[in-house]
């Protein structure tokens, strides 16, 4: 079975998975919006600062504490237009 064949196959069984790994910047200044950074806890990096959610969006719905950033991740997938943010 070529690697095609069975990439197609696992795809259709739903085992297709994509894994990667957290890595130090080069640089810190690729961590801003403009470099689409994947990031761990910190700030995010809105990539449409003028539109940033409301003070109400980043509240626990429930309990109204604030959220914590967890990560940000850019994972584009290729040949898949609307899958580039």
């Amino acid at each position: 079975m070529t690697e095609e064949e069975y990439s197609s196959e696992a795809e259709e069984e739903g085992l297709l998975v994509n894994l990667g790994f957290a890595e130090e910047p080069e640089h810190e200044r690729f961590l801003r919006r403009h470099f689409f950074p994947s990031k761990i806890g910190g700030q995010p990096a809105w990539l449409d600062p003028v539109h940033l959610p409301s003070e109400s969006r980043t509240r626990c719905a429930t309990c109204g504490g604030a959220l914590s950033f967890l990560l940000q991740l850019y994972a584009p997938i290729n040949g898949v237009d609307d899958a580039f943010h």
